[in-house]
């Protein structure tokens, strides 16, 4: 055994909204002093409801909902031609015009804004939404649910194209979550704090993700990739559509045992070989602009040693592990562990690659004491 160390199958993801998501209020003395006055112009009209004081904020023009003997009201006078009171439904987002709004009897959540204007509703920031999430898995998998958390506070034409960022740095769709963390925040605490944008996508730096369907077909490209250096390409074209599909649904759903079912097909070789054709493999450094490296390494030498992870680092990459002063720079990490440079590339293969059949190996600036 060459290798003793766990790593964490899943991260605790924090996703907090981009500033420029949310229509900012104005200052609160000025929102105050702007909703009061409307309050009191309506008042004097006629056209206002007079509520009980302990509903209203301190603007004086917003009340929340609370008990029954609170929302008891008059009898709305005859000469009210439209209604001047507007509510929204936080559970279910949608905006009604009526003279008094109640709240469903599924929720006793409603802010009540007066005014007839839809541009006087003040947007208010979300609370940060925490995912449990497979290291091995995509962060557009789960775009689904940040988009419903968040959405309850925007307006749907501000919501563009989804997108996340880590510290000014656009985070790459089709990047695995454990490979994006191990590049940009591997010496950090846990939640891996990250920000997400509906609008303003960095065209330059990321590619457009339309639907799942785009990564379906980047994650089947990429197996394809890997059978090919293994295998000639011989296992993937003897299977099936639906095994295809098996693959894919089984990283989707984080269902083990229907991935492995048929990806230890492509984790085996003949008997009479000593290991894989090629070994599929990316290495990631965050100090070059270059997305990665890859070239063709086999994992057997001429003699019939089996190469080592040391060996792969010193032919394609060996400022990783021989810096020029002498001291240890950098770090080579896969799943968020450090191996040993003595483990055989042959083992990190059939062990420690990602589902789609490479072994991302990122190279990243030693942490300071």
């Amino acid at each position: 055994m060459w290798l003793s160390i766990h790593t964490v199958a899943h991260l605790c993801v924090k996703v907090t909204q981009a500033v420029e998501s949310l229509e900012l209020a104005p200052t609160l003395e000025k929102d105050q002093e702007r909703k009061a006055e409307g309050v009191e112009e309506r008042r004097r009209s006629g056209r206002c409801l007079s509520l009980v004081s302990p509903g209203f904020s301190a603007s004086g023009a917003l009340w929340r909902g609370g008990s029954r003997r609170r929302r008891r009201r008059r009898r709305r006078p005859a000469q009210w031609a439209e209604p001047s009171l507007r509510s929204v439904d936080l559970c279910s987002s949608e905006l009604r015009t009526q003279g008094v709004a109640r709240p469903r009897k599924e929720t006793n959540c409603q802010w009540f804004f007066w005014g007839n204007n839809l541009d006087e509703i003040t947007e208010r920031e979300a609370e940060p939404y925490y995912l449990l999430l497979p290291r091995i898995s995509y962060l557009t998998l789960v775009t689904d649910k940040v988009k419903k958390h968040f959405q309850k506070v925007m307006r749907q034409e501000d919501i563009v194209e989804i997108w996340f960022e880590y510290e000014g740095t656009p985070l790459k769709w089709h990047y695995p979550i454990g490979l994006l963390f191990d590049l940009h925040a591997s010496n950090t605490a846990l939640p891996w704090n990250i920000t997400v944008h509906f609008k303003n996508f960095p065209e330059k730096d990321l590619l457009h993700c339309p639907s799942k369907d785009a990564i379906e077909a980047h994650f089947m490209a990429c197996i394809k990739e890997a059978d090919a250096l293994k295998h000639k390409s011989q296992v993937i074209n003897e299977m099936q559509k639906k095994d295809h599909k098996q693959l894919w649904m089984g990283l989707q759903n984080d269902k083990f045992d229907q991935f492995w079912a048929i990806n230890r097909k492509l984790m085996e070789y003949p008997p009479e070989d000593s290991g894989f054709r090629y070994i599929p493999f990316r290495i990631y450094q965050t100090t070059t602009e270059r997305p990665f490296i890859q070239k063709l390494f086999r994992p057997v030498a001429v003699d019939g040693q089996f190469h080592t992870l040391g060996d792969l680092l010193k032919e394609v990459c060996p400022a990783a592990i021989n810096p020029e002063d002498g001291e240890k720079k950098n770090q080579v990490v896969i799943h968020g562990i450090e191996p040993m440079l003595e483990t055989p590339v042959q083992w990190l293969s059939e062990h420690m690659s990602y589902p789609d059949n490479f072994l991302h190996i990122s190279v990243i600036p030693q942490p300071a004491d």
